[in-house]
């Protein structure tokens, strides 16, 4: 099963070079690991039997150790008044985006998705996903008219799990009641939400560094 997690981006080469010599030298010492290694396996299925959901909240993920499985850095999103770039300017990166601002006294939205991913291997996993997110918001409040205004500012990011699996119609997502459609939406991360009074003329700049952690996992084997 592939799992693409549409978040963030990553490139990764792993290269590994064994001696002929060694492997020859070392079977009796390979086929000791084996051994170890399928034993622990068979210990940590015993223990795993021998909780509950109720004792520990994730029975599938108890007494299993941690494996990272990618960092990535997601592309940049950036406010301006006008997205034209200046001459000799560097080119926006592939994940980056500008979005235009409204005019004074108006909202602006945005919702930008694939800025970034990681692409997970067949059984890159065996319990639950979790992730670590860190958030690097900085906006600037600034109100050019005559009298006293109410700035607001809000910011979330999340994931998108995508896997043909997902494609099946009879599986439903239990937050909408409807199919899933090919992926899973999880609004997640540090949210950050304020409310400003500025007096005419007044800027306010801003900027928060947050980071946040899962407990329960992104998605686990349990929740689907």
């Amino acid at each position: 099963m592939n799992i693409r997690l549409v978040c963030n981006r990553i490139a990764l080469a792993i290269a590994m070079v064994v001696s002929p010599l060694a492997i020859a030298a070392n079977t009796d010492a390979g086929a000791s690991s084996s051994e170890a290694l399928q034993q622990a396996r068979a210990e940590q299925a015993a223990l795993a039997k021998s909780v509950s959901v109720d004792d520990v909240g994730d029975a599938d993920s108890f007494g299993r150790n941690v494996t990272y499985i990618g960092l990535a850095q997601s592309g940049n999103v950036n406010f301006q008044s006008d997205c034209t770039p200046l001459p000799g300017d560097p080119p926006p990166g592939p994940d980056d985006r500008c979005i235009t601002l409204g005019a004074s006294g108006t909202t602006t939205t945005f919702d930008e998705r694939d800025i970034g991913r990681i692409s997970l291997p067949r059984n890159a996993t065996k319990s639950l996903i979790c992730f670590g997110v860190t958030s690097f918001p900085l906006w600037n409040y600034f109100n050019p008219g005559p009298s006293a205004v109410t700035g607001r500012f809000r910011f979330l990011n999340g994931f998108t799990i995508e896997n043909e699996l997902l494609d099946d119609p009879a599986l439903i997502d239990p937050t909408t009641g409807l199919p899933y459609n090919g992926a899973i939406e999880l609004p997640l991360g540090s949210p950050v939400l304020e409310y400003v009074t500025l007096q005419p003329g007044e800027s306010d700049l801003k900027r928060t560094i947050t980071s946040r952690t899962c407990i329960g996992g992104l998605v686990s084997k349990r929740s689907l």
